[in-house]
């Protein structure tokens, strides 16, 4: 008996987050330019690997993305 109680507790704390519906009011996200911060000096590799890869995610998330350089120690 106690393992059902046990499962039927579980359940049932489980069950109300799963139905809940989005919020429709909220902005999509990113709603603004996403910085990226590449921690080398420009031109080296890291540079345009992250190029690259920022070039993708704006083309997958529909926002600009924008790489910043900051070199030194």
């Amino acid at each position: 008996m106690r393992r059902r109680s046990c499962l039927g507790a579980a359940v049932a704390g489980l069950l109300p987050p799963a139905l809940s519906a989005p919020a429709i009011a909220q902005a999509r996200w990113p709603n603004k330019p996403v910085k990226v911060v590449v921690p080398f000096a420009a031109g080296g590799a890291t540079d345009v690997v992250a190029r690259a890869w920022s070039e993708r995610m704006s083309v997958a998330c529909g926002q600009q993305f924008v790489i910043e350089n900051r070199g030194g120690a």
